[in-house]
């Protein structure tokens, strides 16, 4: 099982800070230039005017800049600088910022590779944050330090879920179609949220391969059969052997009237180059960093 990785891309970071600022209250004309510049992509041009309002204190010009740092042009990158900006920035309580530690936390970017760390940011990060939610489930499912605690996980995953995060979704309905603990399994709920993401996605290999499992859990194995071997055809040239090979294991098992059961599925290394469309979408309805409250979950949430 693959779970897909997500990183912020320039652009869609900026609507989060944006909508989640704050910062120096004294008003300075290059956060505005910082702004405008990493918004039309004139990156160089970006980091001049960033650095001088991240210098000021503005927080959010301080999160731009250690984008540009780490995910800008080649020439302009220095991920450990990045990381001190991005540091500075999460410690004025900005929930954008506190992702984007916790993640640098759990990959080592410009830092020390620490799952502990990246559990404080993220924690922090949580009550604005369902990517840091679903975060959290991944550590907990085992991913990083390889100690599956799938009920923990999947009680992040539900509540990324809840505001609309399908990956978190995909990754609940996982751990109720494939878990060795028979509690945490149902098949039937499992069909029942992931059939909406692939009427959306139908060519979506990582949810056509959970709504699979889930049909093997549920003993609808026609189904589950059919259900893989669309995700077989649809997987990207690019997939590597091994988890190529995954997936056709699981064909196989279903082919031959087996579930599947997994703990602790196969975690990537390295974070994908680009984020997803959806990914983008979320980011532009990060919360605003002064609301107080909690987000509110989504009302259809059948969880």
């Amino acid at each position: 099982m693959k779970f897909e990785v997500r990183v912020v891309t320039l652009i869609a970071l900026l609507f989060v800070v944006l909508l989640s600022g704050c910062g120096s209250e004294e008003p300075h004309e290059s956060i505005g230039y910082c702004a405008q510049h990493f918004k039309a992509k004139s990156y160089q041009v970006a980091k001049k005017e960033c650095l001088i309002a991240a210098e000021k204190g503005h927080v959010n010009s301080q999160l731009l800049l250690a984008n540009l740092l780490s995910r800008g042009p080649k020439e302009q990158r220095d991920e450990k600088v990045a990381f001190q900006w991005l540091l500075k920035a999460a410690n004025s309580n900005h929930a954008g910022a506190q992702l984007e530690t916790g993640r640098a936390y759990l990959y080592g970017r410009g830092v020390e590779r620490s799952v502990s760390n990246a559990m404080e940011w993220l924690n922090k990060a949580a009550k604005k944050s369902p990517e840091a939610q679903f975060l959290i489930g991944v550590i907990y499912l085992g991913g990083f330090n390889g100690k599956a605690d799938p009920s923990s996980a999947l009680n992040w995953f539900k509540r990324a879920s809840s505001f609309g995060h399908s990956m978190a979704t995909n990754n609940a309905a996982w751990i109720y179609s494939t878990s060795h603990n028979k509690s945490l399994r149902n098949g039937s709920l499992a069909i029942k949220i992931m059939t909406p993401l692939v009427e959306k996605a139908p060519e979506q290999y990582i949810f056509l391969d959970t709504l699979a499992a889930a049909y093997a859990e549920a003993e609808q194995f026609e189904q589950a059969v059919e259900a893989q071997q669309k995700a077989v055809d649809y997987l990207p040239p690019q997939t590597n052997e091994k988890e190529k090979a995954g997936y056709i294991e699981r064909l196989q098992s279903y082919q031959n009237h087996q579930p599947w059961r997994e703990d602790t599925p196969a975690w990537p290394e390295d974070e994908e180059e680009n984020a997803s469309e959806e990914e983008q979408e979320s980011l532009e309805q990060e919360p605003s960093e002064q609301e107080p409250s909690e987000q509110e979950p989504s009302s259809s949430s059948e969880q």
